[in-house]
């Protein structure tokens, strides 16, 4: 006869709580669970910040920059989220995308928050192949560092 497998109390990719058998309150993990999830299914954040917000609405959440302070200390990167009356933290893994309503850009995590930069147009002159060279070369990287191009 096999074993049943036996989890861990997180998940490893996002520490999502796990229910086990004869757990009492098993809806307060569960309820963790989800309002996790309801953070990380198409994160948008508001910006980025160093300490914790005054007055945060239910639903808001943050990248938290380099040596935050207050309820953000010690979770540089992290994306916090305010639900029910507290600041929750999901670790930002690598590949993860937010979209900054402050911004209206798409970040990305890789060793650190990435956003895009902006591509100089080419402009006339004796050398426009050139330009339109090192042009297209940007616009690559850019989608590379995207990853939409391998």
């Amino acid at each position: 006869m096999t074993e049943p497998i036996a989890f861990a109390s997180l998940t490893s990719r996002h520490s999502l709580p796990l229910l086990f058998p004869g757990q009492a309150a098993k809806e307060a993990t569960l309820n963790e669970a989800i309002v996790r999830l309801d953070c990380l299914v198409h994160p948008v954040i508001l910006g980025e910040a160093l300490s914790d917000p005054a007055n945060p609405n239910d639903g808001d959440a943050w990248i938290v920059g380099p040596a935050a302070g207050g309820a953000f200390a010690g979770r540089d990167d992290a994306v916090a989220f305010y639900a029910a009356g507290a600041w929750h933290f999901l670790d930002a893994s690598p590949g993860l995308v937010v979209f900054d309503a402050n911004l209206a850009i798409f970040r990305r995590f890789d060793a650190g928050w990435q956003q895009p930069t902006d591509i100089s147009d080419p402009s006339g002159g004796t050398s426009v192949d050139n330009e339109a060279r090192v042009a297209i070369g940007e616009i690559c990287q850019l989608l590379r560092e995207a990853g939409l191009l391998a």
